[in-house]
């Protein structure tokens, strides 16, 4: 077998047991059927993290700037599960994938 094949596989076979708990909707009672793993860094340290992304389908919406309480309760929400995870504020809204207006608008 080639080495790079092996690292490649051991790779795939040990993040799944190396990541934290899921970042995923609290309402959810089955798996997520399309995890991602993302790495990050916090606090100087890399952590892994699974992602449910369906999850935050809502959250990666265009806003309407002008609708201003759904951009409180947008950045509510995402300032909860920075809470919820220990994760900073740029890291949740990079492993959510949110657009670049959606993370100007929630960076106040």
């Amino acid at each position: 077998m080639k080495p790079w094949f092996v690292c490649a596989l051991s790779a795939l076979l040990i993040t799944p047991l190396a990541a934290e708990p899921c970042l995923q909707g609290s309402w959810r009672t089955e798996a997520c059927p399309n995890v991602i793993y993302q790495s990050i860094e916090e606090q100087e340290q890399r952590r892994i993290l699974c992602v449910c992304l369906e999850d935050f389908q809502h959250l990666r919406q265009p806003l309407d700037a002008s609708n201003n309480a759904r951009l409180l309760l947008q950045k509510r929400e995402l300032e909860r599960l920075a809470a919820s995870y220990d994760i900073s504020m740029p890291n949740v809204q990079r492993v959510l994938r949110l657009t670049p207006a959606t993370e100007a608008v929630n960076s106040d």
